[in-house]
């Protein structure tokens, strides 16, 4: 019975519910957006059709942007979650547009 308990899904431990399974890359890129007179240098942790998780400092209030990856077209994104270190993203170009640009990088979806 105890191990019923230990493997049933809880609250604590929800699904993972992404859409799109995230590859890790740790590639070094830019994160470019109004108001800042160069892009920003950044990390990109893990990237999906969908978005990515990027390290680096984001200035507060900076929501819709363009990520840089060097080789790869500039992705037009929006922040949908921030930390002090670290911030997620989801590509605003439809996820078989993202996928096709990022053949190289998201292989299998």
């Amino acid at each position: 019975m105890l191990i019923a308990a230990v493997l049933r899904p809880s609250d604590d431990f929800p699904a993972d519910r992404r859409a799109f399974r995230r590859h890790s890359v740790n590639l070094g890129a830019n994160f470019d957006f109004d108001g800042q007179p160069s892009p920003v240098s950044c990390l990109v942790i893990d990237v999906s059709q969908g978005g990515a998780q990027i390290m680096g400092r984001l200035p507060e209030g900076v929501v819709d942007a363009k990520l840089e990856i060097d080789g790869f077209d500039p992705l037009p994104c929006r922040v949908i979650w921030r930390t002090e270190t670290k911030f997620g993203l989801r590509f605003l170009n439809e996820p078989k547009d993202v996928a096709a640009r990022l053949a190289k990088l998201i292989k299998g979806e």
